[in-house]
């Protein structure tokens, strides 16, 4: 049963495993097809884009063309019709078209009337007839000119023409005009130059023999500008055909995504479904055990995920050692852990009774077993403090014993160590609960006495001092008292100021015979 089992999960993972394979070389072919189209589309596009272009170039190369032509037929009418007019200028062999004269009507009755009073009839009337040929020949010109000259502003009111030239037989200039930069018409003396933009036109004027020739030059600011027209119509088109290029290429593209997003959609839903029965359930499965473990519980085994022959089913076996592993060191731990406890909290007994000797040691005197100079003047900057917030009075006390020195130098340091220990528990035994005792230094000890006013010091003091002079010290013949100065909390008071009263009285007590108090005032 479990080798059919081990055998169907393998099939499923060579199945799985090749389902991915599929789908990849799906994935690549798609991917290669997509870039293929793409590639044959944006080709074909090109293509009609540019057979296209040049359709519209020959379009409009040809309707520049007719408007060239059409543009040179109407210049050679107008030249034509000018060649007409000129003429006749041209056959009298005029060399200069004149302005009429402003006097011309004076003149004309003024010869006539010169004619009627000659001599004779036949006299007048020879000089009638010169006059009047001579002045018939005049209008002829003057209307020759104005033709000339009717003709010449309409060409250059078109625009185009900038010059019109007049030459007679010889070649010579008979008559110009051009436009100035006013736009008004004005005479040239001399042959036009021709610009690099320039065309000219002409026509010989014959009358059975050469009389001279006509000259259009004109531009071709017309053309250019159509020329012009068509190259940004062209450009134009050339990017509207690249937008449809663009617009058709996103829409294969989209296409090409819509179908690979179902395709793929479909491929997911199968890969997920076979992801799901054959990897995330024991994935699942492993992970709950791992919980449990993490959380001090052995699972039990799973022998399904185990028989399998995959990556899995070797995932499963090696959590299963280290899951047995875990469990015989956890209880090695457990036995471990109970004995270092018992280690741990034997240790830390210890350590709580060393830290207290430490403690005491730090504020005990060593030889006395009472609270040292350190200890005292903390607990001495407490109580001032206190009596400041409360108002509360309390008492100092220097007690000094009576020639301890002499008696140290006659029976030597270790005796003397015997009467500072025995007088340390002396004056211990003889004070109140609330009252602190500590060696200040040498043969001095300091009290505070909390609540404490003077009554109650002075009567304090004595009963030390009587309870030491009574007492018997060992290996010592003689008796050992003590005097004590006292000095009470003021209201301005620090700690030096009432330890220097505290020795002042002190001093008084032992100038006046010691072994008797004496308090500061």
């Amino acid at each position: 049963m479990k080798q059919s089992t081990s055998k169907g999960h393998f099939y499923t993972s060579l199945v799985f495993r090749l389902l991915v394979s599929v789908l990849v070389i799906l994935l690549v072919i798609f991917s290669v097809g997509h870039i293929i189209q793409v590639e044959l589309a944006k080709k074909n596009l090109y293509q009609q884009r540019d057979i296209q272009i040049q359709t519209q170039r020959e379009k409009l190369a040809q309707e520049i063309q007719i408007r060239e032509k059409e543009r040179l037929r109407e210049l050679t009418e107008q030249l034509h019709i000018l060649v007409q007019s000129v003429k006749g200028p041209l056959l009298n062999n005029i060399s200069r078209i004149q302005e009429t004269s402003p006097y011309i009507e004076q003149e004309v009755v003024k010869r006539f009337q010169t004619c009627f009073q000659k001599n004779t009839s036949q006299t007048s009337f020879e000089c009638l007839k010169m006059y009047s040929n001579h002045f018939t020949i005049n209008a002829v010109r003057i209307v020759n000119h104005l033709m000339i000259q009717t003709s010449i502003q309409l060409l250059l009111a078109r625009g185009d023409i900038l010059a019109v030239e007049i030459l007679d037989w010889e070649d010579k200039i008979f008559a110009g005009f051009t436009l100035n930069h006013q736009g008004e018409i004005s005479t040239i003396k001399q042959k036009f130059v021709r610009g690099q933009y320039l065309e000219s036109i002409s026509q010989k004027v014959l009358d059975d023999d050469y009389l001279g020739k006509v000259i259009f030059y004109y531009d071709n600011h017309t053309l250019d500008k159509i020329r012009e027209r068509a190259e940004q119509e062209i450009l134009a088109f050339s990017n509207y055909t690249e937008q449809q290029v663009n617009t058709e290429i996103q829409r294969i593209t989209q296409s090409r995504i819509i179908e690979a997003s179902i395709f793929f959609l479909v491929s997911l839903l199968a890969i997920s479904f076979i992801v799901l029965v054959t990897i995330i359930r024991p994935l699942l499965l492993l992970k709950r055990q791992a919980e449990a473990l993490a959380q001090g519980y052995f699972p039990q085994k799973n022998p399904t995920i185990l028989a399998r022959h995959d990556e899995l089913g070797d995932l499963a076996k090696a959590f299963q050692i280290m899951s047995d592993s875990i469990r015989q060191y956890y209880y090695q731990l457990q036995q471990t852990n109970a004995h270092l406890e018992f280690k741990v909290q034997e240790r830390t007994r210890e350590l709580a009774q060393k830290n207290q000797e430490l403690e005491q040691l730090s504020i005990t005197d060593k030889l006395t077993q009472i609270y040292n100079r350190v200890k005292l003047e903390e607990f001495f900057q407490e109580q001032i403090s206190h009596s400041y917030q409360t108002a509360k009075p309390f008492a100092l006390m220097i007690c000094d014993l009576d020639f301890f020195k002499s008696i140290n130098d006659t029976y030597g340091h270790q005796a003397g160590d015997k009467i500072l220990i025995e007088s340390a528990h002396i004056l211990k035994n003889n004070l109140r609960e609330t009252d602190l005792l500590g060696r200040w230094g040498g043969e001095e000890f300091l009290i505070l006495c909390p609540a404490t006013d003077t009554s109650h010091a002075l009567t304090l003091a004595q009963g030390l001092c009587q309870a030491l002079a009574r007492h018997s010290f060992t290996d010592l013949k003689q008796r050992v008292t003590v005097s004590i100065g006292v000095s009470l909390f003021q209201s301005q008071d620090t700690q030096e100021s009432m330890l220097e009263r505290a020795d002042q009285a002190l001093y008084r007590a032992k100038a006046e015979g010691r072994n008797r108090v004496c308090i500061a005032h």
